[in-house]
């Protein structure tokens, strides 16, 4: 395998449904909720992923743990963060960007305590779970291309994956046996956006170009309408 296609590999943010299971899933254990010692939060999750990347989901994000000298490491200094209740997601990433998600809290002081509702709202059952989108990045068989490789290191695709939206590569070969459908010539790379189903299934809306930056990243959501 190439550098470019290990980097692909380690940094994919898929953990909702994709279209096709192509392995099972890494193992992750995290612990549910967790508190600083000496001013910092840390520890190292039990996985057979490939890596671990963590996600903030209430405005405070953990030192990138691609800067650590172990990738699955968590590490947060919270010497300067209020008392309350810090939400993360850590997805663990397979050698083939099959990944699995975990919640968690870091518990920073004493937040006071949230009453339960005493009187909570059943759930519609007709009402289908929350979906969100999903950009398949498709490029050319054989090895990705050095542009690929640039844009899924972009940071800006946490921002989507903490949306509820998730991301994935393929080669052309691999997404056509996913049932996706692109016009005989389709200049690739490409970005692929379905809208993930309810049924655990995705439909496909369109596609747009391979973003370049991270504000193209940010952009996906809108690209088709």
């Amino acid at each position: 395998m190439t550098t470019g296609n290990r980097n692909v590999a380690t940094i994919l943010l898929f953990f909702a449904a994709s279209l096709s299971a192509l392995a099972a899933p890494p193992t992750l254990d995290v612990p549910p909720e967790v508190r600083p010692a000496g001013g910092y939060v840390r520890f190292t999750p039990k996985t057979d992923g490939v890596s671990v990347t963590y996600v903030g989901l209430s405005g405070v994000e953990s030192f990138p743990s691609e800067e650590l000298k172990d990738g699955k490491r968590f590490l947060l200094p919270t010497q300067n963060l209020k008392d309350g209740r810090y939400k993360f997601a850590a997805v663990a990433a397979g050698k083939g960007g099959e990944q699995t998600r975990a919640d968690f809290v870091v518990i920073v002081g004493a937040p006071p305590e949230v009453a339960p509702d005493p009187k909570p709202k059943p759930k519609d059952p007709a009402t289908p779970p929350t979906t969100g989108l999903y950009f398949l990045i498709v490029g050319g068989d054989g090895p990705a291309l050095p542009a690929v490789t640039r844009c899924l290191q972009l940071p800006e695709w946490a921002t989507l994956v903490g949306a509820g939206h998730v991301f994935n590569y393929k080669t052309a070969t691999e997404a056509a046996k996913l049932g996706i459908r692109l016009p005989a010539g389709t200049p690739l790379p490409l970005v692929v956006v379905l809208q993930n189903r309810a049924d655990g299934k995705s439909t496909q809306l369109g596609t747009a170009p391979l973003p370049a930056t991270g504000a193209d990243v940010l952009a996906l959501p809108n690209a088709v309408k």
